[in-house]
């Protein structure tokens, strides 16, 4: 049965876009459950209540909301009737020095039937960023425990007893959970389950787990009603810059779980980050998966929740499968035969050489590398062209430099659609070029080849992802040696061959058309995206035997038409995404700035990370100058590995803010040493510290304790004369805004102390134009902050 070609080429190509969306659809969250449901069930509706009051305000370590929240929270565990609610408030360092934090952790504990056996931890943290309300991150995963430890309640009693743990410090350096392994519960943890967002919107996403993960992942697919993951995710997430408190459990070798959403980055860490911008359907996914995981593995012995590691991915929607990892090599060498046997068909049917395969293979290859790389020019114009942003200049003083943007966009999907549409046009107009030397079968045996060839490295070096390729190649191939085997080559106008060809297509579709998406989203543009790309272009690679005869029906005269006009659409809709991206009150600028002042000098300035201003912070830069900033830090400030040592600095208005204070304890001194015990305290109620030591020698300064806790100290020369400046941090204060330092010199060494304490506002009276709108506070402690820098010498 022959097609009329055009009509043919339009619906195959209708019916493979529609597939690609379908399967990106069928991977987002379920729908909010109401507030009316069940007590046994989890409703998102229930647990937004917690998110609304969590998300009021941002609540970093030490500020007054902060304590507000955690008071908040503390009510709610006490009113669910666990047992042992209780704060955990202590001092801990980080784990790889420079820093300490103040936590407050909270806790509660669900009592099983079999008492002694392993607990179950569930676990989330409830600071925010400085800049950030934190509905999404991590005020929905708050309320999410709350609200399953409510359901949990409603029915029969779990076996193992269940933590709860609401952690501390998470954003400043995982201060809560490593806090958490000194308290006497956390030897009883037998499986740890964190939840996370870097977003506020998207399916909840189990992206990590813990090594030896064979008994979590079958968990996970039996128990999980919406199990979203795959044991890729977690190399995507090690390539970025980010850990939670779940990487503190995993180094020390507990099993389990951490799951996490991500669309929406753009709003990760600002004050977008708001109860009305958070998907009720996200919230719902992560508490749908809690409460199930959390009735089953509660219920199974916790003595041996590690077995050999599994591959495991989704199919289509929430279905999940897994295997061992051994399996692997069977089917990667079952596939190397079902490859040369269709090569060697190929050859006898005479659609295909050895030697055009070969060059397929490279020039396939030459093509995704060109495309890739083109993208690096295209995306820099496209950066240009949107609002300022905070980027950090990587490799400055290589002809490699390049800007990494910080934040992410709003339209990440339109972005998607104008790059798939760039993709398809640059590849389509390079394969038409390239089909002018070789065959078409020559070439799909090179993309074959080449993607067998990525398939057997990562059986080597990444196993975990060999089923990335290894099955929608498997398909394509055992499709492309039917075809060769019924004599449909030359007859693809036929319904046998669409349907043929269509059918080898769908795992490659599936599988790998929410992944594109998923990596674009993550990365926003920043250059990672461009896996995303090279992903696309191994899918239009698979897509080949359909892509010949739709390209080949909607020629005109002859020309590139298909892949021409998809190139024009790409450039069309590039303008109008970037032209979308302009600011608005419901997608904000982020502005960045900070008032410094220095209590000795009496002098005070405005500072910004960003080099470039906007509308509105602009006012505080009439005359600004580059700066190490060494007149404030004796250092100069950090981050020069990103060329990142010069700041927008501008003179401002003193206003009057009381100094922090450091009180001599005692001051002893024996043969090899002088210790130094000070109390140190903020009067203004600052969030927390930077205590710096100048000396001028790199051995005058032998150990620093605060509260009593140890902690490695940052060393780098003095920017102005001859020294060292010794450099630690304080993330939250007690609410005595007060700490005890014990520092321990050489003998008969003079000490230079630097204190800075650090609130998160700006001085309003100096304000002269408010914030508007269309205006938030960038990310971070460097931006909407005021440091009070004041001197002591003993």
């Amino acid at each position: 049965m022959r097609l009329r070609p055009q009509i043919s080429a339009l619906v195959t190509l209708l019916l493979l876009v529609g597939l690609a969306l379908w399967s990106i659809w069928m991977m987002q969250p379920p729908a909010p459950v109401p507030a009316t449901a069940p007590l046994t069930e989890f409703s998102a509706e229930r647990a937004f209540a917690h998110v609304q009051e969590i998300g009021r305000d941002p609540h970093a370590m030490g500020t007054p909301a902060h304590a507000r929240v955690r008071t908040y929270l503390l009510d709610q565990l006490r009113a669910l009737n666990l047992a042992d609610v209780q704060v955990q408030e202590t001092t801990i360092a980080h784990r790889r020095g420079g820093s300490v934090g103040y936590v407050y952790n909270l806790l509660g504990r669900l009592r099983g039937t079999k008492p002694g056996s392993k607990a179950v931890l569930m676990l989330a943290h409830y600071d925010s960023q400085p800049n950030a309300r934190g509905a999404a991150d991590d005020g929905s995963s708050v309320a999410a425990i709350l609200e399953t430890a409510r359901a949990l309640q409603q029915g029969g009693r779990l076996q193992n007893d269940v933590i709860f743990l609401l952690s501390d410090g998470e954003e400043y350096g995982l201060f809560g959970a490593q806090a958490f392994l000194k308290h006497p519960w956390a030897k009883n943890v037998g499986f740890v389950m964190n939840l996370e967002a870097r977003g506020v919107s998207g399916p909840a996403m189990t992206f990590e787990i813990s090594p030896q993960n064979g008994w979590s992942v079958e968990a996970l697919a039996k128990a999980a009603p919406y199990p979203v993951a795959s044991s890729l995710m977690y190399e995507v997430y090690r390539s970025l810059p980010n850990s939670s408190d779940f990487t503190v459990f995993r180094l020390a070798d507990y099993a389990g779980i951490n799951t996490a959403y991500i669309d929406g980055f753009v709003h990760y860490h600002k004050l977008t980050d708001s109860p009305q911008n958070l998907d009720l359907g996200s919230l719902q996914h992560h508490g749908s998966n809690l409460l199930g995981m959390t009735r089953h593995v509660a219920n199974q012995s916790l003595d041996g929740v590690k077995a050999p590691d599994k591959v495991f991915f989704n199919t289509v929607g929430f279905h999940m499968v897994h295997y061992p990892m051994g399996l692997n090599g069977w089917l990667v060498g079952l596939l190397g035969i079902m490859l040369l046997a269709v090569l060697i068909l190929s050859v006898r049917k005479g659609v295909a050489t050895v030697w055009q395969t070969l060059a397929g293979m490279g020039l396939f290859l030459l093509i995704m590398l060109l495309v890739t790389v083109v993208f690096w020019p295209i995306t820099v114009a496209v950066r240009a062209g949107m609002p300022p942003a905070y980027t950090l200049r990587i490799l400055p003083e290589s002809p490699f430099a390049f800007n990494y943007y910080i934040n992410g966009i709003y339209g990440s999907d339109r972005f998607l659609v104008a790059y798939t549409l760039l993709t398809i046009g640059l590849v389509g107009l390079l394969i038409r070029l390239v089909l002018r030397w070789i065959r078409p079968y020559s070439l799909l045996m090179g993309v074959y080849a080449l993607i067998y060839a990525v398939v057997v490295m990562q059986l080597f070096l990444l196993p975990a992802a060999t089923y990335l390729f290894l099955f929608p190649l498997l398909f394509s191939v055992l499709g492309t040696g039917i075809v060769l085997a019924l004599n449909l080559v030359k007859r693809d106008n036929t319904l046998t061959h669409t349907v043929l060809v269509g059918l080898s297509a769908l795992p490659a579709v599936v599988l790998l058309s929410p992944l594109v998406r998923l990596l674009f989203v993550t990365f926003d543009l920043q250059m990672p995206f461009v896996v995303a790309v090279a992903l696309l272009i191994v899918l239009l690679g698979l897509l080949l035997p359909i892509g010949f005869g739709i390209e080949r029906a909607l020629r005109w005269r002859n020309g590139p038409t298909a892949a021409s006009v998809a190139l024009g659409l790409g450039i069309i809709v590039t303008i109008w995404a970037v032209y979308a991206e302009q600011p608005s009150p419901q997608q904000p600028l982020h502005s960045q700035v900070s008032y410094y002042l220095d209590a000795d000098a009496k002098k005070a300035c405005w500072m910004s990370h960003n080099q470039t201003t906007d509308h509105w912070n602009k006012q505080f830069f009439a005359n600004p100058i580059l700066s190490d900033f060494a007149q404030f830090y004796p250092a100069g400030q950090s981050g020069r590995a990103f060329g990142q040592s010069k700041r927008l600095v501008n003179g401002a208005p003193t206003f009057p803010l009381a100094p922090p204070t450091a009180e001599i304890l005692s001051d002893s001194s024996s043969a090899t040493a002088r210790t130094l015990r000070l109390r140190v305290k903020s009067p203004r109620g600052a969030a927390g510290f930077e205590i710096g030591f100048v000396t001028s020698d790199t051995a005058d300064v032998q150990g620093l304790w605060i509260n009593g806790e140890g902690v490695g100290l940052n060393r780098r020369p003095v920017a102005k004369g001859k020294g060292f400046y010794w450099q630690a941090f304080c993330h939250g204060l007690p609410l005595t805004k007060e700490l005890t330092i014990t520092v321990q010199t050489r003998p008969q060494t003079p000490l230079e102390l630097v204190l800075y304490d650090q609130s998160m506002t700006l001085p309003e009276p100096l304000v002269r134009v408010s914030r508007p709108a269309d205006v938030v506070y960038e990310q971070g402690a460097g931006s909407n902050q005021t440091v009070v820098r004041k001197a002591y010498r003993f």
